[in-house]
């Protein structure tokens, strides 16, 4: 069975239209202008959709970046607590009259620390450079 041309246009038309995709958060000016004349106000309340969801979203990430911030800050807390409380410890075990051990104590945590603080460095710069990445592939691209 063979179309005549005009419905196949039509038909071919409709169909690129449902397939097409397009990058960004509205839908193309055209698509917009045809929700407006369907329904009046629609593009107005599609974008005030899209306005409210940015909104929530950038309220949700600055949440979650200050429950980050707080997190780190409070390990780093603790780990000077545990720090001293060493340190205590080594100098106490000198006081006794150990002093092998109190070095020993004493260079294994240094070393631990100073391991750290080179590893989280070198682990910030990758985690920075990889969010980077991210962020430039999701980028949304004009088509």
């Amino acid at each position: 069975m063979q179309l005549e041309p005009k419905v196949l246009s039509e038909i071919t038309g409709v169909v690129r239209q449902a397939v097409m995709q397009y990058s960004g958060p509205l839908p193309p000016p055209a698509w917009l202008r045809q929700y407006e004349n369907t329904v009046p106000g629609a593009g107005d309340r599609l974008i005030a959709i899209l306005e409210n969801e940015t909104s929530h979203r950038h309220k949700v990430e600055d949440a979650l970046v200050e429950k980050e911030y707080r997190l780190k800050s409070r390990g780093q807390i603790f780990a000077l607590i545990a720090l001293i409380v060493i340190l205590l410890i080594v100098a106490f075990m000198a006081w006794l009259g150990h002093p092998t051990q109190a070095t020993a104590l004493g260079s294994a945590t240094l070393i631990g620390v100073v391991a750290l603080f080179i590893i989280g460095r070198k682990a910030d710069a990758k985690s920075l450079t990889k969010d980077d990445e991210d962020s430039s592939k999701s980028e949304p691209t004009a088509d």
